[in-house]
């Protein structure tokens, strides 16, 4: 008998709840990826989101293809046990994008662009959240990252 990681609360959380934004933060073979393809796979079952419409950035070729490969699995498992024709239509669907989606790495030029944009919202050092910013305007950037004074 296999034992539920210590975490399964947390992983659970994040597979139901979409309306809140997480930061997986673990070191080596924890599961993050197992994770994030749970969620994407039940943004697709619950018809939250379809899979042309979700953006998951890896920083190697290497994770961005073991990323598709299990999100193929994940489809082809969910084809086989799901009994309802809506779920099933939007697992076929999520398939045919998953086949016609281009899976690249973020180069570092790209990474640099992304974190040097203002965030909306009250992050903090290394994107997560700051449970002390009060301010609800958006953080000014200083050299390429927020200060969230």
């Amino acid at each position: 008998m296999t034992r539920a990681p210590a975490d399964q609360a947390v992983r659970d959380r994040v597979v139901r709840d979409f309306d809140t934004t997480f930061l997986l933060e673990a070191g080596a073979s924890a599961g993050k990826t197992t994770v994030l393809v749970s969620c994407i796979l039940a943004l697709v079952r619950t018809g939250r989101a379809t899979l042309d419409r979700i953006v998951a950035i890896t920083f190697t070729e290497k994770a961005a293809g073991e990323l598709k490969l299990r999100l193929r699995e994940g489809i082809e498992d969910a084809l086989e046990r799901t009994q309802q024709a809506d779920e099933r239509q939007r697992f076929l669907a999520a398939g045919t994008d998953l086949c016609c989606s281009r899976v690249r790495r973020r180069s570092w030029s790209s990474r640099r662009r992304w974190s040097a944009r203002a965030c909306p919202g009250p992050l903090g050092p290394a994107g997560r959240r700051s449970l002390n910013r009060t301010s609800s305007e958006p953080p000014t950037v200083t050299n390429g990252r927020p200060d969230l004074g």
